[in-house]
């Protein structure tokens, strides 16, 4: 998102996308690339990002690479 996004924005830009995801269409397009889950809400997608990021920075610096 931009910086400055409103967060009714956000979760209203995130509700859609959730519903976009549960579609068949969306649903059979993303398991064809082995994605599982295709809507996550906006506050899934931030626990993920708090819990997933430092274990992948750890991951890069172990092999001596600098994050940008």
């Amino acid at each position: 998102m931009p910086a400055g996004t409103t967060p009714e924005i956000i979760q209203k830009l995130s509700k859609l996308l959730v519903a976009g995801g549960k579609s068949e269409k969306i649903k059979q397009l993303m398991k064809s690339f082995g994605v599982d889950d295709t809507a996550m809400t906006f506050e899934e997608t931030q626990k993920l990002y708090r819990e997933e990021a430092p274990v992948w920075l750890e991951a890069v610096a172990s092999l001596g690479l600098t994050p940008s």
